[in-house]
């Protein structure tokens, strides 16, 4: 695949944005345009060099197995870097192939200290990662926050405005209350690679989030990416501890924060903040601004405050449907579900709260057996049996 020239244009969303934009050619002879939107007067911290998109199109062409070639310079030390992404996928993931980048390499000389940012929609990773760095440098991370940055695009879908609107104001609220700047972004990232569309969390998040760090290269020279999970329980997914540090290059560092710590030890750091359990958002189910309280994701994160005794604090929630039953009834169709119930139950046992252990112990055990259950299914030769037997877990909760 071969990456054009880059080209800033008027954003065809919001008036007073800008689109820099670069069109891919693949070798199939199919030609994509990728595009990021971001307010007018940004448009001097946008990156003239190609570095964005090779970190942004590195996920599609280690899923394609095409080399990325681009007539530019591009960061020496990216390029190395993303070597090491490579050895790293291809030892994770038997679907993913090694490829190489055919571009001039470029020794970027030392530039004057720039700002630091971190990304955020309003979860808990991404206050955790805000609060701790506000005015204290913490972690590896060599700058405090002062910016942060909220992709429309991502977690709530190009095709609901009204949803992104919310969440960018809650955004520009939390950056208020913490004296921080907010820089909103739109990308098509999401909509226009099926890579993107459905290897989001397996390939795709940490690239993406690199990839916009990059783009905002004149402004910042540190980007924070609040970590997914923490040392103890490390799996293959989208955003690592040895993954996003090397998306970094010369002059601008990934940092990969906070997996020292577990998401029950956040959600305890956090809920001591009011403005973090004002804005809360966990939930991407319905691609919403807003907690559905239902969901898996939702639900872990209720029985966290449960536990931590903060959920009349926590008014994002819908309390009203909450119980411990719905905790047991929750399914846990991902190993990554599983391993942070599995946390919450161990922390609940030590805490003395049997009641939410045993909620836990029984989603878990109930999850294992659906999991095998439909598999067994699955394996059916006849459709209508197959949809009798998924009909009946359902009428009885497995």
């Amino acid at each position: 695949m071969r990456i054009s020239e880059l080209k800033i244009s008027q954003s065809p969303i919001q008036a007073d944005w800008i689109r820099a934009s670069r069109e891919v050619r693949f070798s199939s002879g199919e030609q994509q345009s990728y595009w990021f939107d971001l307010p007018s007067h940004c448009e001097p911290w946008v990156s003239r060099f190609p570095d964005p998109w090779v970190v942004a199109l590195f996920p599609i062409a280690s899923k394609l197995g095409e080399n990325i070639a681009v007539g530019e310079d591009t960061d020496a030390l990216l390029i190395e870097n993303l070597a090491g992404i490579s050895r790293i996928w291809t030892s994770w993931y038997s679907w993913v192939q090694p490829i190489s980048i055919e571009a001039p390499r470029r020794m970027s000389d030392k530039v004057a200290p720039r700002k630091g940012a971190s990304f955020f929609s309003g979860g808990v990773d991404s206050f955790f990662s805000l609060i701790r760095h506000n005015n204290v440098l913490m972690g590896t991370a060599d700058q405090c926050v002062s910016d942060i940055i909220t992709v429309w695009g991502f977690d709530i879908p190009l095709s609901s405005r009204a949803e992104f609107d919310k969440l960018h104001r809650s955004a520009a609220d939390v950056a208020q209350a913490y004296g921080k700047n907010l820089i909103p972004l739109a990308t098509n990232l999401r909509i226009c690679d099926e890579v993107y569309a459905h290897h989001w969390p397996q390939l795709g998040f940490g690239a993406a989030l690199a990839t916009v760090g990059h783009l905002l290269a004149g402004k910042f020279q540190s980007i924070i990416i609040g970590s997914s999970g923490d040392y103890g329980r490390l799996y293959p997914w989208g955003s690592h501890p040895m993954v996003d540090p090397l998306f970094s290059a010369r002059n601008l560092k990934i940092f990969h924060d906070s997996s020292s710590f577990t998401r029950v030890q956040k959600t305890e750091f956090i809920s001591a903040h009011p403005v973090a359990l004002e804005h809360l958002h966990v939930c991407w189910i319905n691609g919403s601004a807003s907690n559905c309280s239902r969901c898996t994701k939702c639900l872990r994160t209720m029985v966290t405050l449960d536990l931590l005794g903060a959920r009349d604090r926590a008014k994002t929630f819908d309390w009203s449907d909450y119980s411990l039953r719905k905790v047991a009834d929750a399914h846990l169709g991902a190993l990554s579900e599983i391993n942070l119930f599995l946390e919450i139950r161990d922390e609940a046992a030590a805490r003395g709260r049997a009641d939410i252990a045993s909620a836990i112990d029984e989603s878990i055990r109930r999850s294992r057996y659906r999991r095998v259950a439909l598999s067994a299914l699955d394996q059916l030769p006849s459709p209508a049996l197959k949809w009798y037997g998924k009909k009946l877990m359902r009428l009885t909760q497995y």
